[in-house]
């Protein structure tokens, strides 16, 4: 990264420092800094805004500062869409579903690419169905005994679902 330094080329090698770096604290900083002072503009940011939620407990507020700035002012609207997304799953993870919301309408209207707005539609359905508080979708299953039943039969009752598995 710092062979090149100034360069769009350098962000993929600060990519892989803020992916891979589990205990480097200082290098961490270090990436998050270089890439909001040479590169929050560039488009190559949008490889790399995914590992700025993950890198916040390392870098501290200057990780979400970027992502933030880059998500509410970059001029490419594809770049803006990927820190709209990183930020709504950062935002989920915290139970703010308002704001992942927002976030994900607002991919939405920026971005024609296939690929950002299957991921925003998917999420838009997950936080606004599957959230704590929500009605659960209806379950279709067999009981101990082979009986059909859905989960809807049990509405108003105190059900316990218990899901597990092998895996």
């Amino acid at each position: 990264a710092q062979e090149y330094a100034g360069k769009d080329t350098a962000v993929p090698f600060l990519g892989f420092i803020l992916k891979n770096a589990s205990t480097e604290r200082n290098a961490v900083k270090w990436a998050v800094k270089t890439l909001a002072s040479d590169h929050a503009e560039s488009d190559a940011i949008g490889d790399v805004v995914d590992y700025l939620p993950k890198v916040a407990r390392m870098a501290g507020r200057p990780a979400m500062s970027l992502l933030n700035d880059i998500a509410d002012n970059h001029a490419n609207a594809d770049v803006r869409a990927k820190a709209l997304l990183a930020r709504s799953r950062q935002l989920m993870a915290r139970d703010d579903s308002q704001g992942a919301i927002a976030d994900l309408k607002q991919v939405q209207e920026l971005t024609k690419d296939a690929d950002l707005l299957d991921e925003a539609k998917e999420a838009l359905v997950e936080v606004q169905k599957l959230a704590i508080g929500s009605v659960a979708p209806d379950i279709v299953g067999v009981d101990v005994e082979g009986v059909s039943f859905k989960l809807s039969d049990y509405r108003g009752k105190v059900v316990l679902l218990d899901f597990w598995g092998f895996w």
